[in-house]
């Protein structure tokens, strides 16, 4: 007996359906990248005045942790060249586990040029940082 063959209605449909998981997995991966760069835009801090620099510093979220909160750190900000270039004190305020806090850098004696580098100190309370994100004076956006 002769092995079964599809006819060609069968492998027409096949085809088919190959060609919709295609197209399935291109409109996957669209729609993620769409997301990813939402997400990346609603999580940068605001345009700061001026010639300043904001860095938005989220706290992890208080699942079983205890103390993911935490002071409001000092900031200082240094160029390629490792040159400190700005800094900001803390608040003396707290951050909330699961919460976020922008800062502006002030760079009043250095505007027009662009931190690269962060150094975070807390000295009150310890902070568990999930995430920190920066928007230059240019508007650049890191993070």
């Amino acid at each position: 007996m002769a092995p079964f063959q599809p006819s060609d209605l069968v492998q027409r449909l096949i085809g088919r359906v190959e060609m919709a998981h295609i197209i399935l997995d291109i409109i996957e991966i669209f729609g993620t990248t769409i997301g990813t760069i939402g997400f990346i835009r609603a999580n940068l801090p605001s345009q700061p005045d001026g010639g300043d620099s904001a860095v938005r510093i989220a706290v992890g979220i208080h699942d079983g942790l205890s103390g993911s909160d935490g002071a409001t750190p000092t900031i200082w900000a240094f160029n390629e060249g490792q040159q400190q270039i700005g800094q900001t004190i803390g608040s003396g305020g707290t951050i909330g586990a699961g919460s976020f806090e922008d800062i502006t850098v002030n760079k009043a004696d250095h505007w027009g040029k662009q931190l690269t580098y962060l150094q975070i100190q807390v000295d009150t309370d310890g902070l568990c940082i999930a995430y920190t994100s920066q928007r230059r004076s240019d508007g650049t956006q890191r993070g």
